[in-house]
Order: structure tokens, then C-alpha cells, then sequence
């Protein structure tokens, strides 16, 4: 049974590439602080979004922070594969909401750290 619900991104949607596109929720800064360096936490998230790779991901284990269709981006900087996750939300697109960033760690969309095994990355 498919249920509809108006968080949901249904067709194909050019993924934003400013910075000022996003917001970051309250997960995301616990762990933007936790995991990237202080001298990196303004330019890793921008040059993520600004020049990373896109890909979709499955479930994240904070879905209250991801009330849209997850996105990762993902790039390798200073040697190092890093992912930010993403929510596209609807309204972003509609109007001059932001849509949110959700969060951010070393490694590919599978190797969340917040994720247990129902609910790993899925590269698209």
C-alpha cells in the first residue's frame, strides 16, 4: 500500500547548489561540531554542496530532522571521503523556504555512523 504525504519530492528536482539553499537542524550542528574541525566547518559543508557528487540515501535514523527526500553529497577533500545529508523539502522549491541540512560525517552515504543496519545510506 503507497500512502501520500505532502513531504514527499515525487519527481526529478535539480538538486540546489548555494549554501544559502539550506539550513542547518539541530542534529546537524551536534554533529557538523562533533566530527569536522573547527578551521573546517564553514568550507567543508560548501564545498560539499557546492562541488560534491549527489546521490539519493535511503532512511536517515533522525527522521524527524528529514522531512523531504534525503540526499547525500559527497567529496573527497584533504584525502578524506566526506558526506553531507541533506532533506529536498517541497516547499523549498515552492516558495523562499530553505531546505535541510541534516547531517555530516567521514565516509560514503553507507558509513553513517548514526545509522544501524535498517537503516544504512543507499547509494542511488
Amino acid at each position: 500500500m503507497t500512502t501520500s504525504t505532502p513531504d514527499l519530492v515525487t519527481v526529478p528536482v535539480a538538486v540546489p547548489r548555494e549554501p544559502a539553499a539550506y539550513r542547518p537542524t539541530v542534529h546537524f550542528g551536534q554533529r557538523l561540531k562533533d566530527r569536522v574541525p573547527e578551521h573546517d566547518r564553514d568550507a567543508l559543508p560548501r564545498r560539499l554542496i557546492e562541488d560534491g557528487a549527489v546521490s539519493r540515501v535511503s532512511e536517515h535514523p533522525h527522521a524527524t530532522d528529514a522531512r523531504g527526500a534525503l540526499v547525500a553529497f559527497i567529496g573527497e577533500i584533504a584525502g578524506e571521503t566526506w558526506t553531507l545529508i541533506v532533506s529536498l523539502r517541497p516547499g523549498a522549491f515552492m516558495r523562499d523556504g530553505k531546505h535541510g541540512a541534516v547531517s555530516i560525517y567521514r565516509g560514503r552515504p553507507e558509513d553513517d555512523p548514526d545509522a544501524d543496519e535498517h537503516t544504512r545510506g543507499v547509494p542511488a
